[in-house]
């Protein structure tokens, strides 16, 4: 061996295992003690100053791309995941990751157990899953399975919103023609074949021999198809509970059926890997979900004040995508529906969803009386976010309005004077048959003389040039046409859940003393809004609920803040290995090659020791 030739140890094993030896030609020794000497000095520096992300090294042209190619090391930085949509899709698979959820299994109710005398003792105040739903409604869902039904009902020249799922905004506005090619292209919808031996196999187009359509490289998501006045309308159905509970169904006029508003049926077409960033249903309404196709996860966290004072806080924050709300969130749960699940939240609950595969959903929202006070606490929530009116539930104020109506009349045991004033009316098409009144036998009258008769003055309706071969028909209201209301009405003041008749009076009257009855979006068939504040209250003093407080909670959202993080990740959270142990198989469930490496948002990020040469330079990258 040479004088100026050294042999040292290689810190790469080599593929047996061991160490391997190798030569390095120096000129001197004093020059490659000074190498040395300026490499451990370099790295001492290193570890002294704050590291820096990878992209901002990269954006200031430390390491070229080729530098980095040559290291042989997995890379992807912050910058290129942000530039090409993959964020969400690491948001959803991390909140997959999450240990700190206290549950992944749902309540169950039956249907027919969930009832108005149910919502009224306060048993709505989880998530449940429906059993026992009804096979025909089943089925009828299971035709929305296509998009192209979708399409061939709502009709093709349908503008659908959709969310652009990399910014968590509104994406282009597109056609439901538009948006089938855009599903197709994304989904790959596999067609029917049949091969050699008569069997029919699916096979999927290929990306890359399909067209491209407008937006094709975007990650859109449709989570707000409103169904209303469609074929599917009348096809489709609610669950019982909804039907019987929803404020708009027991109070709004129904002389007013123009401006009725239309929530409680939506349709949801997801492709892969969409999320849902957190967010709180429009006016604090209840969700019911039945997922037709594909799979969805579901984070929840109870409308505690700590929780959405934390929401609050996140949705004002300007790094909102640097910051994961389940560290900072009480009691969060982890729920997942597949295909043929039905589902119902309760309203004012902060959720995200993810979507691992192409899923199609129907839900809707509704209000229901026994939930006043959360409701009317998420209307204040958004007015401090700043949140559009268009983006909010629809008609609410005027909705508040006839709701307090309604229990100010139907709570002194009053009749329904306007129902009598616009009674029902429809035209009966009466066949032009000639009849003998003696040809009748006698068997023929004693059978008619069985049934109840209903005498009526009808008169012939003309268009004013001809007379109209039909009848105008007035029918007396029927008795079970207000059991419903009269219902909901009782058993709000005999439970009054949460003080809700109370802080219901609060805000009608702060909003006429805030401004104008326009703005106060009194209905125009409400002539004295005065008057009737003033029969609702009397009504309350009257019952013993007067007394109560007139917010739910006390708290300024607009300057709200995140406080300390309520998840400890090591040891000291109570029960948290007890919920990991539950939470672990869960995740297994999914495909582990569709799972990426953790992103390392907040609680979730898990940092190596580094030792050795790799893992250094990993750091040195930002890597870690």
């Amino acid at each position: 061996m040479k004088e100026d030739e050294v042999v040292e140890e290689s810190p790469w094993p080599c593929a047996a295992g061991g160490t391997t030896t190798q030569s390095i030609s120096l000129t001197t020794t004093q020059e490659r003690k000074e190498k040395r000497e300026s490499l451990e000095f370099e790295l001492k520096q290193e570890e002294k100053r704050p590291v820096r992300s990878a992209s901002l090294r990269l954006r200031n042209k430390r390491y070229s791309a080729d530098e980095i190619d040559g290291l042989g090391i997995e890379y992807e930085s912050t910058r290129r995941r942000l530039s090409s949509g993959a964020a969400p899709r690491y948001k959803g698979e991390d909140m997959l990751r999450f240990p700190g959820y206290v549950s992944v299994c749902p309540a169950s109710v039956n249907e027919e157990d969930a009832t108005m005398d149910w919502l009224a003792s306060g048993q709505f105040n989880k998530p449940y899953r429906l059993v026992g739903y009804s096979g025909e409604k089943l089925r009828t869902y299971q035709k929305l399975n296509d998009v192209g039904y979708i399409r061939d009902k709502v009709g093709g020249g349908r503008e659908v919103r959709t969310i652009d799922v990399k910014t968590q905004k509104d994406g282009p506005r597109l056609t439901l023609d538009e948006w089938c090619e855009y599903w197709r292209y994304k989904t790959g919808e596999s067609r029917a074949q049949e091969d050699d031996f008569g069997e029919v196999g699916m096979l999927v187009d290929a990306p890359e021999a399909r067209q491209q359509p407008r937006h094709g490289k975007r990650s859109l998501n449709v989570v707000s198809l409103s169904l209303a006045n469609s074929p599917l309308e009348e096809e489709l159905q609610a669950p019982d509970i909804v039907q019987q509970s929803d404020l708009v169904r027991l109070f709004w006029p129904k002389d007013q059926a123009v401006h009725k508003p239309k929530a409680e049926l939506y349709g949801l077409m997801s492709p892969a890997k969409c999320y849902t960033d957190w967010h709180v249903d429009f006016g604090g309404s209840s969700v019911w979900y039945n997922v037709v196709r594909g799979k969805k996860y579901f984070a929840l966290a109870p409308p505690t004040e700590h929780n959405l004072k934390s929401f609050a806080a996140w949705a004002n924050s300007p790094q909102q995508e640097k910051v994961n709300l389940l560290v900072y969130l009480k009691d969060p749960v982890l729920y997942e529906l597949k295909a043929g699940d039905t589902m119902i939240i309760p309203g004012g609950w902060p959720h995200a969803v993810y979507t691992p595969s192409d899923s199609i959903a129907v839900g809707g929202n509704f209000l229901h009386p026994f939930n006043l006070s959360l409701q009317l606490e998420v209307w204040r929530l958004e007015n401090a976010l700043g949140v559009p009116m268009s983006c909010r539930f629809p008609a609410f104020k005027s909705l508040m309005w006839y709701a307090a109506k309604s229990i100010a009349r139907l709570g002194r045991g009053g009749s329904p004077p306007a129902q009598a004033e616009r009674p029902l009316q429809f035209a009966v098409r009466l066949p032009r048959q000639e009849t003998d009144p003696g040809t009748a036998s006698g068997s023929d009258c004693a059978s008619k003389s069985a049934f109840p008769v209903l005498k009526l003055k009808v008169k012939p309706v003309s268009n004013g040039t001809s007379e109209v071969n039909g009848l105008r028909v007035r029918l007396p209201l029927s008795p079970r046409a207000d059991q419903g209301r009269r219902l909901a009405v009782k058993l709000l003041l005999s439970h009054n859940p949460s003080n809700c008749l109370r802080i219901l009076l609060s805000v009608l009257k702060n909003w006429i003393q805030d401004g104008s009855e326009a703005q106060a979006c009194v209905p125009v068939d409400l002539p004295s809004p005065q008057e009737l504040l003033g029969d609702l209250e009397g009504l309350l003093e009257v019952s013993g609920l007067l007394n109560c407080h007139g917010t739910l909670y006390e708290v300024d959202y607009g300057t709200s803040k995140l406080e300390e993080p309520q998840f400890v990740p090591t040891g000291g959270g109570a029960g948290s290995g007890h919920c990991k142990e539950k939470v672990t198989p869960l995740v297994k469930k999914l495909n582990s090659s569709t799972l990426s490496s953790p992103c390392g948002l907040g609680a979730t990020k898990k940092v190596k020791k580094a030792n050795g040469v790799r893992d250094r330079l990993k750091k040195k990258l930002g890597m870690r």
